[in-house]
């Protein structure tokens, strides 16, 4: 699954240099794709059909282009986004990634997240941990200790749905947090890095309503593993294939709880 990632990450790496030249538009207006996301995800499903046919395969632009049907099943299971931050990718803002995950008995085994622009590879394995790999060495991740609003890092994102409704929602939340008197909120533009963020204890934690199970599958792995909880924002159990996420260490967990919101 590494080699995988970072020739996916080579490819990404050499559109990154290039001008961009154009995208199309999924869903949303604010939803891009480019011709990266598809070659990248073309690439994947076919490395991972050529060693494991009989195997199921969830990938983001594969399931846009079935009208956003999929299923998954306790069957192995391999799930990929093969641009994870289209929208940063698209502007050169450096967090944006491959993320690919391996699904059995609808639980995470393995999660490779690598962002080639920043030359960082995050691994984890179920029951061995979660890893850095950059230019430093070899890491292992740990989330962060910290249990106070004021002490902490928060990250959300903003994602591509702009109806009024979740507008509302955002803002609502996101002036909940700050009335915690919150040391400071960040948005990185990519749920998968976002994951990363927290396990390595960079961020103490990371909360947002819409996420799909391409976009997190291999971070929770990552999070998890690093001693991270991970919930529905409204507090309750986080089941795969959700569409809200909250992320943290313990100490946090027991502070945040949002509101239910249908993405």
């Amino acid at each position: 699954l590494i080699r995988v990632a970072k020739q996916a990450g080579t490819e990404i790496w050499e559109a990154y240099q290039q001008p961009q030249d154009g995208f199309d538009r999924k869903k949303y207006p604010t939803d891009p794709v480019t011709e990266t996301d598809l070659k990248v995800e073309k690439y994947v499903y076919e490395e991972i059909k050529r060693n494991y046919p009989n195997d199921s395969f969830i990938g983001e632009e594969t399931v846009a282009a079935n009208q956003g049907h999929f299923e998954l099943t306790d069957a192995p299971t391999w799930i990929c986004d093969p641009v994870d931050g289209t929208a940063s990718f698209i502007h050169r803002f450096p967090f944006c990634c491959v993320s690919l995950a391996y699904c059995l008995n609808k639980q995470i085994q393995v999660g490779v997240v690598y962002s080639p622009a920043l030359n960082e590879l995050y691994t984890s394995i179920r029951g061995q941990g979660s890893f850095l790999t950059n230019l430093t060495g070899v890491h292992k991740l740990r989330v962060s200790q910290v249990s106070e609003y004021h002490d902490a890092m928060i990250i959300t994102e903003w994602g591509s749905n702009r109806d009024p409704a979740k507008i509302e929602m955002m803002l609502t939340n996101m002036e909940a947090v700050l009335r915690n008197n919150t040391q400071t909120i960040r948005s990185l533009g990519s749920c998968a890095l976002d994951l990363c963020m927290v396990a390595r204890g960079t961020a103490d934690l990371y909360y947002e309503w819409g996420p799909s199970i391409w976009d997190y599958a291999a971070g929770m792995l990552i999070v998890t593993e690093a001693g991270g909880v991970m919930l529905s924002p409204t507090g309750d159990a986080f089941t795969l294939g959700d569409r809200g996420l909250l992320v943290c260490n313990v100490n946090m967990a027991k502070k945040f709880k949002f509101p239910h919101f249908e993405p």
